[in-house]
C-alpha cells in the first residue's frame, strides 16, 4: 500500500496528534492563488511571472499540507520560495501583500516540485508537495500568510485554452491538532488568442480574451457573423470579450449576440478601429454568434455590380457620342 503522507505526519513530528482529515466546509479561512498577471497574450511569450499561494483570516495555524498542479500548455514551472517561517519572510511577498507562514521554528516535510506528476506517495496529479509545521512554537499564527511563491515562464503563445491551477489537496491544522476549516478557490488566468480569417485573400485578425476553451471560431461571409464555441467547469463563470475589426464587421443598427441561440448578456463598447464584444454566461459547453449587419465585401460579389456599372458608364458614353455626330 501506498503511503500517504499527511498533516497527520506532521504532528507526529511535534508530539501531536493531527487529524488526517481534509476540511472542505465553508469557512472564513480561504486558500488561494494571487498572480502577478491578470492574464497572458500572445506578446507575454518569453516572460516570466510570479504567483503566490497565500491562507487568508487563518486561526492559530500550526501546519498545513499542500498540493496543487495546473496546465502546462503554454507554461513551465521555472523556481519557487517557501516562505517558512513568516519571522524570515515580512510583508510583502509579491505578488502576495502578506507575510510568511508559521511562527518558528518550523520542520520542513516536503518541499518539491515536478511537472511530470512524478513525486512519490503524492495524490495522483500532483506537481507541487509543501507540508511544514510550527516545531514547538508557543502559539500558532493568526491573521494571513504566504504560503510560497512560483514563477513560471510562457514558452509559447495560447491557442485555445486557459491557464488553470487546482489544489489537489489541502490540510490546515492548529496547535491543538484540530483541523482548520478552510475554503479553496482554484485559479484560472484567462488568455487572449488571436484567429485570422481571410476574405479575397484579405487577413483579418479577430481576439479573444476568456477564461473559456475556445475553439472553431468561423466567419459565415457574406452575412455579417462569426460563431465559436466555449466550455469550461460546469456552473463556473464565463466570460468573453471579442475584438472584431471594424473593417470586418460593423452595424448601421444594434448587435446581434447569442448563446446557443438564446439572446446573451453582453456589453458593446468601441473605438476608431474596433468593437469589443463583451459576453457573460455559466460555463458548460456553448456555441456564441455575433452579427452586425455589415461585412466587407468579397470581390467576387462585387464583381458582377462592377461590371453593370462599367457596361452602364460605356452605353452611356456611347450615346453621348452619337448625338453629337448627328
Amino acid at each position: 500500500m501506498r503511503t500517504k503522507l499527511s498533516i497527520l505526519v506532521i504532528a507526529l513530528a511535534v508530539g501531536l496528534v493531527f487529524s488526517i482529515l481534509t476540511v472542505k466546509a465553508q469557512s472564513s479561512t480561504v486558500v488561494r492563488m494571487i498572480p502577478e498577471k491578470s492574464k497572458i497574450g500572445p506578446d507575454d511569450v518569453g516572460s516570466t511571472f510570479k504567483l503566490a499561494v497565500v491562507v487568508e483570516n487563518v486561526v492559530d495555524l500550526y501546519g498545513f499540507d499542500i498540493q496543487l498542479n495546473w496546465t502546462t500548455n503554454i507554461i513551465e514551472y521555472v523556481d519557487h520560495t517557501t516562505t517558512v517561517p513568516r519571522t524570515s519572510y515580512p510583508a510583502p511577498n509579491p505578488p502576495s501583500p502578506y507575510e510568511g507562514a508559521l511562527n518558528p521554528p518550523t520542520l520542513p516535510i516536503k518541499d518539491i516540485v515536478d511537472e511530470a506528476d512524478a513525486i512519490p506517495d503524492a495524490e495522483p496529479g500532483t506537481m507541487a508537495w509543501f507540508a511544514y509545521a510550527s516545531l514547538g512554537a508557543l502559539q500558532g499564527q493568526t491573521g494571513s500568510a504566504t504560503i510560497v511563491v512560483f514563477t513560471f515562464k510562457v514558452t509559447s503563445p495560447p491557442v485555445s485554452e486557459p491557464i488553470v491551477f487546482h489544489f489537489v489537496k489541502v490540510d490546515l491544522s492548529n496547535m491543538a491538532g484540530q483541523p482548520i476549516p478552510y475554503t479553496a478557490l482554484d485559479l484560472t488566468i484567462p488568455v487572449g488568442t488571436e484567429h485570422t480569417v481571410t476574405v479575397d485573400e484579405t487577413e483579418f485578425t479577430i481576439k479573444i480574451l476568456s477564461n473559456s476553451t475556445v475553439k472553431n471560431l468561423q466567419l459565415h461571409a457574406p452575412e455579417p457573423k462569426i460563431t465559436f464555441n466555449v466550455t469550461g467547469p460546469a456552473g463556473s463563470a464565463g466570460f468573453c470579450n471579442v475584438t472584431i475589426p471594424k473593417s470586418l464587421i460593423w452595424t448601421t443598427d444594434s448587435w446581434t449576440v447569442l448563446v446557443d441561440g438564446q439572446p446573451a448578456t453582453f456589453s458593446i463598447t468601441e473605438d476608431a478601429e474596433n468593437t469589443y464584444v463583451y459576453i457573460t454566461y455559466q460555463h458548460s459547453e456553448h456555441e456564441i454568434t455575433i452579427e452586425g449587419t455589415d461585412i466587407v465585401a468579397e470581390f467576387g460579389n462585387i464583381l458582377p455590380i462592377m461590371l453593370l456599372a462599367f457596361a452602364a458608364v460605356l452605353l452611356t458614353i456611347v450615346e453621348a457620342q452619337k448625338r453629337i455626330l448627328k
